[in-house]
């Protein structure tokens, strides 16, 4: 697991931060969250992930086209919010 902490600088990973710590109640943990976290090692499991996908969504008014899977590491999931975000321009704030 990569040893980095992710940056909270911008306001997407901000936001995916707050989302995912308060989805799966992690009290402020998310501070610690590293990059190559995987959701289930966060205690996610397959529904949790459904709502959490659906919860994304609808907080950043987006479309993530790929069913999120419990493995999926913050780095992935990050990666596929700026994908989704990208791909319907003007929805929120362009990333630094």
């Amino acid at each position: 697991m990569p040893a980095a902490l992710m940056p909270a600088d911008d306001r997407v990973t901000s936001i995916l931060l707050w989302i995912i710590d308060d989805f799966l109640e992690l009290n402020g943990r998310h501070k610690a969250l590293r990059a190559g976290y995987g959701m289930g090692e966060l205690g996610a499991d397959s529904f949790d992930m459904v709502e959490l996908q659906a919860r994304i969504e609808e907080e950043l008014h987006i479309l993530i086209e790929t069913e999120i899977s419990v493995d999926v590491t913050f780095d992935q999931l990050l990666k596929l919010v700026r994908q989704a975000i990208d791909a319907q321009p003007g929805r929120l704030a362009p990333r630094h």
